[in-house]
């Protein structure tokens, strides 16, 4: 008979793994709004300097 522990185990590197999956994820998404908002900053400046 297999012991309940050896049962949990997959899923808690199961569970481990989307947690890290969903970090990095979460990283990328600040990273790319971070982008986006430097992007827009950036053209309004740009939109000013030139008198557009």
């Amino acid at each position: 008979m297999l012991d309940s522990s050896c049962n949990k185990l997959p899923h808690s590197t199961e569970y481990e793994a989307t947690v890290a999956a969903l970090s990095q994820m979460e990283k990328r998404d600040v990273m790319a709004k971070t982008m986006l908002e430097a992007t827009k900053q950036y053209q309004a400046g740009q939109t000013m300097f030139l008198g557009r």
